[in-house]
């Protein structure tokens, strides 16, 4: 009898020893084939992501995948079946199984989808200046920043801009035209009275001309300047032609349709992402470093990129036209008048060059009326543009310019200079500077110098392009530079249909995993490029 009760006791303990084992065992199969899954998916987002667009890659240094691998079509549905292919062929029971045994898993089917993802077109673009952000703080070091930021310190603050020379021309203009004006009611001259003192003026001292007779070469190439018609600057002619004649005839007419162009899609129906990942790009600097980002990785005038759609890339980015000439066109207008403002500057403080031009305003107020300063600083406008056609010149030759000149940095002088600055001149490069190697910059050697920045730095062609591009608005410089990508990608084999805003850089996704012992899991991961 007592056997019999020790042996229903030890069938009672075994059987809940023996279920408490299997219940170890299948939490254990549960726990350890999630680790599995995991891994699947870890190794699946690898393989995906590692399919990136190898020409965005050697050419921009960009991580992306293309949606559209090298096809016709375009879908997330690509990516999400690339993820349960790889993820299903990690999940498969193990080929050359022993005998007839069964793997401790089996097999699993994996189904993919994606919540949310973060491609380049994201906000204009901000994904992509995000990345160009990323990769370019490696090369750039604190003095290149400081110094950098102080030149466009300096441009503001003296206003070296066209809008600001312009105003202050007009305002010029104003005022010898209102000076004429009160000349002709005030005195109410004659025809006859005018042609006597004209004839006296010219007689006096002893019958010699003075310099501003009108009889005088020099004397009518002023007057004509100082005509009101004439002081719109209207005489420089279409700035490409005029101050690149030499080499007008290889300027590059490249273009391209802007209708599809990424900025003209984004621009007319935005098609954006469900979201992003990361917050926006709140750094200060960022805008240095892409602007750099632009210049390094980008063609232009004095430094054309070999295989690329439009042969002056980094003019696009401040111009925006469809075409080189136009892009060419409008950054040389730029740097004309940045040259022309910071030339007149440069004339205000020079005291040797100031006294000459108020001696000759004096002499042309006493035959006009017109107040000195005016006539001044009008002499000194002009002087200052026909400088800066030459500083143009030279930076389109590969030369450096200062910033600000010193007095022995001009290369017109008043005396016969007003002839050379009739439309017919021809300009000549000064040769003064030595050429700027390709691609340099004397940016980021100042700062460690604790020279005065203002009187010591020369800048090269693709320095003032920094200065336009930094200036121009971020969102502008990022669908511009999508354009870009865009264009050159489309010219490599196999890359017809590639579009930028179909590019990512990461997803989330929901995965569930359904086992062949009955179980379900479900996983959620993200996932994107980083630098």
């Amino acid at each position: 009898m007592r056997k019999g009760v020790i042996t229903v006791y030890l069938a009672i303990t075994f059987s809940i020893l023996l279920s408490m084992m299997l219940g170890a065992i299948q939490a254990a199969k549960y726990s350890a084939y999630r680790v599995v899954c995991e891994c699947a998916l870890q190794s699946a987002l690898l393989s995906a992501f590692g399919e990136y667009n190898k020409e965005l890659l050697e050419q921009y240094d960009l991580l992306y995948i293309d949606l559209s691998y090298m096809t016709n079509q375009v879908s997330y549905k690509a990516l999400t079946d690339r993820m349960e292919s790889y993820m299903n062929e990690n999940l498969k029971e193990p080929e050359g199984r022993l005998l007839f045994a069964n793997d401790f898993f089996g097999t699993g089917n994996a189904h993919v989808s994606m919540t949310r993802c973060e491609k380049a077109s994201d906000l204009f673009g901000s994904n992509l200046k995000k990345q160009a952000v990323e990769y370019t703080k490696d090369f750039i070091g604190a003095d290149f920043i400081t110094d950098f930021l102080s030149i466009i310190r300096v441009k503001k603050e003296y206003a070296l801009d066209e809008e600001s020379f312009k105003k202050k021309k007009e305002e010029l203009d104003k005022e010898a035209s209102e000076a004429l004006e009160n000349e002709k009611s005030e005195k109410g001259i004659t025809e006859g009275t005018k042609n006597e003192n004209t004839q006296n003026e010219n007689t006096k001292n002893d019958g010699s001309e003075t310099i501003t007779g009108k009889e005088t070469e020099d004397a009518k190439t002023i007057n004509s300047m100082l005509s009101i018609d004439y002081l719109d600057m209207t005489y420089i002619r279409p700035l490409t032609a005029f101050l690149l004649k030499e080499n007008v005839s290889g300027v590059s007419g490249k273009h391209f349709q802007i209708l599809d162009a990424p900025s003209f899609r984004l621009k007319s129906n935005l098609e954006s992402s469900e979201g992003a990942f990361s917050e926006t790009e709140t750094d200060p600097l960022a805008d240095v470093y892409f602007t750099e980002y632009i210049v390094r990785k980008t063609g232009n005038y004095v430094r054309p990129k070999e295989n690329s759609y439009l042969r002056y890339e980094a003019e696009y980015i401040y111009g925006g036209r469809n075409n080189d000439s136009e892009n060419l066109g409008l950054v040389v207008e730029s740097i004309f008048f940045i040259r022309t403002a910071a030339n007149f500057i440069s004339l205000e403080q020079d005291e040797e060059k100031k006294e000459i031009v108020d001696q000759i305003a004096e002499g042309i107020s006493a035959l006009t009326d017109i107040p000195a300063p005016v006539v001044s600083a009008l002499i000194m406008c002009i002087w200052a543009a026909g400088e800066a056609s030459y500083d143009v010149e030279d930076l389109y030759n590969g030369e450096r310019v200062a910033l600000i000149k010193n007095a022995d940095d001009f290369n017109l002088s008043l005396k016969g200079g007003m002839k050379n600055l009739l439309p017919d001149h021809t300009y000549k490069t000064s040769g003064k500077n030595e050429p700027a190697p390709v691609g340099g910059t004397d940016i980021g050697n100042y700062a460690s110098e604790k020279k005065d920045l203002e009187l010591s730095i020369n800048l090269s062609y693709e320095d003032y392009l920094r200065i336009l591009i930094y200036l121009t608005p971020s969102s502008l410089k990022s669908l511009r530079m999508m354009d870009i990508i865009e264009l050159d990608v489309h010219i490599t084999p196999g890359n017809e249909n590639f579009r930028i805003d179909w590019c990512l850089n990461g997803a989330e996704f929901d995965v569930t995993v359904k086992s062949e012992f009955g179980a379900d899991y479900e996983l959620k991961r993200k996932y994107s490029y980083s630098f």
